[in-house]
């Protein structure tokens, strides 16, 4: 919708697309994906058609290429600088580019708190190194140990299954003819299948009633 939304104002300050190029694509986006219903109807009630939109991901090229990125939102602008950190100078949102005065104060107030509380967590890491490279290397070696008593208990749980493996066999056996005896419930099956059950339903009560009788 943005790059719809663009396009159209900028078509109608008439300038041309030598002077302004919009394109659209996104972090996550399904190349190839068509807009959603909900897009395409809020776009029509603004005059605008993406009945023809198909998404695109962004690419080192289209980044590269471009001489600004506008985000929708902090996360978004916060992956583009991970992912492209050499083109921090043209990445923004849309709201700070825009130069809203509240937006600025506030991104500004939390960088700068990012940039403090990255500064305390390393201070406080630096004299805490000794015991926290140890706790780290502990952690290494129980999962080490860890993986090797998984791997001695998983062989003796297959020796276990050898040890039954024959009467294991017959037991599948006997529980399949078992099952074969039950009166299958029909729900969600065809008429058939409830043709069949009232013909087992009969006959099984038909014998339990006998079986009283002779009591």
């Amino acid at each position: 919708m943005a790059g719809a939304i663009a396009r159209d104002l900028v078509q109608k300050k008439g300038w041309s697309e030598e002077q302004v190029m919009v394109l659209s694509a996104g972090l996550a986006a399904v190349p190839g994906a068509p807009a959603a219903p909900e897009a395409v109807k809020a776009m029509e009630e603004q005059g605008l058609d993406l009945k023809e939109h198909r998404a695109r991901s962004i690419t080192p090229q289209l980044v590269e290429e471009a001489d600004l990125i506008l985000a929708m939102t902090r996360d978004h602008k916060r992956r583009l600088l991970a992912q492209f950190p050499q083109h921090r100078s043209k990445i923004y949102t849309l709201a700070e580019y825009a130069g809203e005065e509240d937006y600025v104060r506030l991104a500004k107030k939390a960088e700068e708190l990012s940039a403090l509380v990255e500064e305390k967590e390393q201070r406080f890491i630096a004299s805490h190194r000794e015991e926290l490279d140890r706790l780290r290397q502990e952690y290494q070696d129980l999962c080490r140990r860890l993986s090797r008593v998984e791997q001695e208990l998983a062989s003796w749980e297959d020796r276990i299954r050898q040890e039954s493996a024959a009467e294991r066999q017959e037991l599948a056996r006997l529980d399949q003819e078992l099952r074969e005896r039950d009166i299958a419930d029909p729900i969600g099956g065809t008429l058939e299948d409830y043709r069949q059950c009232s013909r087992e339903l009969r006959s099984a009560i038909e014998k339990v009633l006998d079986k009283l009788s002779m009591e």
